[in-house]
């Protein structure tokens, strides 16, 4: 095997290996106890496939099954997963119990300033 062939194989190890360490001020995200709420934006742009996603299972997702479901997706903060279904997808998942995180002075607690783009 070549050196440039170990050295790829090294690195998908280590990219691997990293993904499943990801928290955030010790919050897990892909854990079986992390329930996440997919919140769809309902509009007259509303894709059928986000649509079912919010309806499958209740829209509750364990933590576990996020990278398979949504492969894109994108740690947003602490509590909010933008799900980047499709390139335009605009729908997030929240978690279904916020962990309160206290950030200069400012205390998360909900998500009435979701800004929806």
């Amino acid at each position: 095997m070549s050196q440039l062939v170990k050295e790829v194989v090294a690195a998908v190890i280590a990219v691997r290996e990293a993904k499943q360490r990801i928290f955030i001020g010790g919050a897990t995200f892909y854990s079986v106890n992390d329930i996440w709420l997919y919140i769809e934006i309902s509009d007259d742009k509303l894709c059928d496939v986000c649509h079912a996603n919010a309806h499958m299972e209740g829209g509750e997702y364990k933590g576990n099954r996020i990278r398979g479901f949504f492969p894109y997706h994108e740690i947003l903060d602490i509590n909010t997963i933008k799900v980047n279904q499709h390139p335009h997808c605009r729908c997030i998942m929240v978690r279904k119990h916020p962990i309160l995180e206290t950030h200069e002075n400012i205390t998360l607690e909900t998500h009435e300033n979701i800004t929806f783009w």
